[in-house]
């Protein structure tokens, strides 16, 4: 999304139309997982295993799609 605060980039995200934010903070760079933040819906934050995104990501979508 560009610079600016973390908070202004999830702004931009969420004004994007992004669904979620994947994140990649000081923890998680070191450690192989990503925090994947919901911007619809029920605020929430997961902690990913990074080999598991492209899988979590899509079950996510696909609950989505069920409901």
């Amino acid at each position: 999304c560009g610079g600016g605060s973390f908070k202004g980039q999830l702004k931009k995200a969420d004004a994007c139309g992004a669904r979620y934010a994947i994140i990649i903070g000081p923890d998680e760079a070191g450690s192989k997982h990503v925090s994947v933040k919901s911007l619809r819906g029920e605020p929430l934050q997961e902690r990913v295993f990074v080999p598991e995104l492209r899988k979590h990501l899509l079950n996510k979508m696909k609950m989505e799609q069920d409901i």
